[in-house]
């Protein structure tokens, strides 16, 4: 995704957070991560993690990847 369309996304998901509306998304994009309430990891098709941004971004500071 190039900075432009980059940043139309975060906009556009910054009004459904607003409406309170649920989105799915997939990302590793910090600035995209910061917008999210709630953060599922998924690792070989198996969910590793689910929580509370804070928790699970805190999580994965203490626990570096395989």
């Amino acid at each position: 995704m190039d900075t432009q369309s980059e940043r139309l996304f975060i906009e556009a998901l910054g009004r459904s957070v607003a409406r309170s509306q649920t989105v799915i998304i997939a990302t590793h994009r910090e600035a995209i991560l910061q917008m999210c309430d709630r953060i599922i990891v998924i690792d070989g098709g198996r969910i590793v993690a689910d929580g509370p941004r804070a928790e699970i971004l805190a999580r994965s500071i203490r626990e570096p990847a395989a």
